[in-house]
C-alpha cells in the first residue's frame, strides 16, 4: 500500500494538474511510518488516518482534511499544512520545524513535544490546542485565535511571537513558563491565568505588585489548576471565546 499511496502523491506532479477536494479518499487508513517524502497530498481525505511516524518531510496538504488523525511522531518538516482541518489531531512529538500551517484549523489539536521551530501559524484557528512542553522557537503566531490554548512547561525565547498584539488568546492557561525575556507591558495577564509556577518578567513575585490578581500564589497540582482555570473562565464577559476547549 505504501508504494500506491506514493504513486497518489506524485500524480499531480506527473500530470501538473491540482487535484480536486476529495480526489484523494484515505480516510481511516493505516498509513503508519509510509515515506512520503515530498508527497502531493493537497486537499486529500485523511480523515482518522493512521499516520504515526510517517515522513512527510516537504509534504503538500495544503487543504487537506486530517481532522482526528494520528500524527504522533510523524515527520513534517517543511510540509504545507497550510488551511489544512487538523481538527483533534494528534501531533504529539512530531516534528513540524519550517512546516507551514497558516490558515489551518487546529481546534483542540495537540502539539504535546511538537518541534515548531520556524513554524508558520498566522492567522490559525488555535482554540483549545495544547502546547505542553512544545518547542517554539522563531515560530510565528499572528493574528491567530488562541482561545483557551495550553501552554506548559515551556520556555519561550520570543514570548511576543505567542502574545502578539494581533492574537485571540482569552482564556488561555501558562503552567511552568519562563517569561523573563518578555516585556510585563505585552503580556496580557488579565486575559489568560497561571500559578506561581510561571516566572514572569521583571522578578515579579505572587504578592507584588503587577502580579495577577486572578493567579493563585502557589503552585497548584494538575487537577486543581484545571479546575480553578475553568472556573476562572467562568468569570470571563459573555462571548469571550471564539471555541472553548
Amino acid at each position: 500500500m505504501e508504494k500506491s499511496v506514493q504513486t497518489l502523491g506524485r500524480l499531480s506532479r506527473i500530470s501538473d494538474t491540482p487535484l480536486r477536494d476529495g480526489e484523494f479518499d484515505l480516510r481511516g487508513c493505516n498509513l503508519q511510518a509510509f515515506d512520503l517524502t515530498g508527497a502531493q497530498l493537497e486537499h486529500c481525505l485523511l480523515s482518522g488516518s493512521s499516520l504515526q511516524g510517517a515522513k512527510l518531510v516537504e509534504a503538500q496538504l495544503h487543504g487537506s482534511d486530517l481532522s482526528f488523525a494520528q500524527l504522533e511522531a510523524a515527520y513534517l518538516v517543511d510540509a504545507d499544512l497550510s488551511e489544512a482541518n487538523l481538527f483533534m489531531a494528534d501531533l504529539r512529538v512530531a516534528a513540524l520545524n519550517d512546516a507551514n500551517l497558516q490558515n489551518s484549523h487546529c481546534f483542540r489539536t495537540g502539539f504535546d513535544g511538537t518541534n515548531l521551530s520556524g513554524a508558520l501559524f498566522q492567522h490559525s484557528s488555535l482554540q483549545g490546542a495544547s502546547f505542553h512542553g512544545a518547542i517554539v522557537k522563531e515560530t510565528w503566531f499572528q493574528g491567530a485565535k488562541m482561545d483557551s490554548i495550553k501552554l506548559y512547561d515551556m520556555f519561550l525565547r520570543h514570548p511576543s511571537q505567542v502574545f502578539d498584539r494581533s492574537n485571540q488568546i482569552s482564556g488561555a492557561a501558562l503552567r511552568n513558563i519562563d517569561m523573563t525575556k518578555q516585556q510585563i507591558s505585552e503580556l496580557p495577564t488579565d486575559l489568560v491565568f497561571g500559578d506561581a509556577s510561571v516566572v514572569l518578567p521583571s522578578g515579579v513575585c505572587p504578592g507584588d505588585d503587577g502580579w495577577p490578581p486572578h493567579w493563585p500564589d502557589q503552585k497548584l497540582k494538575g487537577d486543581a489548576f484545571e479546575r480553578q482555570w475553568r472556573a476562572w473562565q467562568e468569570t470571563l464577559p459573555v462571548g469571550w471565546q471564539q471555541g472553548n476547549a
